[in-house]
This record gives structure tokens, C-alpha cells and sequence, in this order.
């Protein structure tokens, strides 16, 4: 029976079976370890939501991912090709989407433009400063409606007034502002830590807290705790 000649170059096509199949026998040499890339796949997807700036990106990530995803299977998961192929693409998806979702799911109320507010809150956390000049407060606001329920505040050492022990409350007049940017590109970006700690806005107090409670030593460590516990659950969920 006549059959026409190839119009290919015999030695293309030889070379790309034979390095399809070289390919082939390596994965399946290194199949017990092709487990392992899971999670770094995984990690990919995650590290690329937070490179990328714009939701653009993350989209383009996740449809390249599921692209990938699909030509692994439509090169059959019989192979080692197609199941490598269609793994890492999902995973990278999945990674992607994952911390997407995470990011949406923690979304807090966050304050557009500066502003001065009044409003009374529970100290969290009390810090001092690295550099010693004041105080910063990590502060769980009571009247949300004003301000967002969660704020980082720094008092100057001028306006210092003793203690500030986790669990007290006090009535803050600061002057507030949505959280910075990082100052150049590949800097520490608080911005996005504050997100993920649901922190909605930093600012300096413009006087010196006014305690609005006094405890006993029992009562405080009480508190203390309670808050404590009831900002860790808030935090993580």
C-alpha cells in the first residue's frame, strides 16, 4: 500500500519521542518523591497572590494554573507527564485561590482618609516603642460605628501617664490614618499585615489616655485574660 511521505523532519520528530520518553522514565524513577512537590506547588500559588499587586494577576495565576491543569489531563493521568502536569497545576490554583479566599473571609472596616476621633477602647497589646519614645497600643474599640473595631495607636512619652496594663479600658482622643504602604517597593508592607491582623486603622493619641475604670489586682488579671482570649479567637477566625 503507497503511503505519502512525512513532510517533517524525520530527525525532529525522532528527537522529541525520544525526549518524551526519557522524560517519561525519569519521573517515573523519582515517583516516590513527586509527592513532595505538592506542598511547594501549593506554596507557589500562595507566594505569586502576594507578588502580584492587582486582582488581574491573580486571576491570570489561577486560569493559567487551571490551563495547565487541564492539559496534564488531556495528556492522560496514565502518564507521569500528565499526573505531574495536572497536579502542580491545581495545586498552584488552589494556592492561589486559597489565600485569596483567606483574604476575603478576615476583611475589617478600614478607615479611607485621615481623620481625629474620640472613642473609648480595651487595651490588647501595650508595646513600647523600639526607639523609647512612647507607647503603642494595640486597642479593641467599644463603639465600632465611629472607628473600626480594631486599632493601632502610639502614645507619645508626653502623653505617658502611668501604666497601661492589657484589659483596661480607657477613652483615646487620636488622630487617625489607614494603615501605610510600604515606603518602596519590596519594603515591609504594614499595610497588608494590618489586613490579615484585621487592624482598620494606626494613629498618635493627642492627649493622654483617661482611665475610665479601676480595678483590683484580681479583677485586672481577670480581664487580662479574657481579653486576651476573646482577641486570639478574633484574630484567628
Amino acid at each position: 500500500m503507497f503511503r505519502a511521505p512525512s513532510m517533517a523532519f524525520d530527525w525532529l520528530q525522532t528527537g522529541a519521542s525520544d525526549g518524551s520518553s526519557r522524560l517519561e522514565y525519569w519521573l517515573e524513577a523519582q515517583r516516590d518523591q513527586l509527592p513532595l512537590w505538592l506542598p511547594i506547588m501549593l506554596g507557589i500559588g500562595i507566594v505569586l497572590w502576594f507578588v502580584l499587586p492587582t486582582k488581574e494577576g491573580w486571576v491570570s495565576v489561577i486560569l493559567a494554573g487551571g490551563a495547565v491543569c487541564l492539559f496534564g489531563f488531556s495528556a492522560s493521568l496514565k502518564r507521569r507527564v500528565g499526573q505531574v502536569l495536572f497536579w502542580s497545576g491545581l495545586m498552584v490554583a488552589f494556592g492561589c485561590s486559597l489565600v485569596w479566599w483567606r483574604s476575603v473571609s478576615i476583611a475589617s472596616p478600614r478607615i479611607e482618609h485621615p481623620t481625629i476621633a474620640q472613642f473609648e477602647a480595651t487595651i490588647a497589646k501595650a508595646d513600647r516603642r523600639p526607639d523609647g519614645k512612647g507607647i503603642r497600643l494595640l486597642l479593641h474599640v467599644h463603639d465600632d460605628l465611629v472607628v473600626p473595631p480594631m486599632l493601632r495607636v502610639t502614645v507619645p512619652e508626653d502623653y505617658v501617664d502611668g501604666a497601661y496594663d492589657v484589659g483596661a479600658r480607657i477613652s483615646v482622643r487620636a488622630r487617625l490614618m489607614p494603615p501605610p504602604d510600604a515606603a518602596i517597593p519590596g519594603a515591609y508592607d504594614f499595610s497588608r499585615a494590618a489586613w490579615f491582623q484585621k487592624i482598620g486603622a494606626t494613629g498618635r493619641a493627642l492627649e493622654s489616655p483617661r482611665r475610665l475604670d479601676v480595678t483590683t489586682a484580681n479583677e485586672a488579671s481577670w480581664r487580662n485574660r479574657l481579653v486576651l482570649c476573646t482577641f486570639s479567637v478574633t484574630s484567628d477566625t
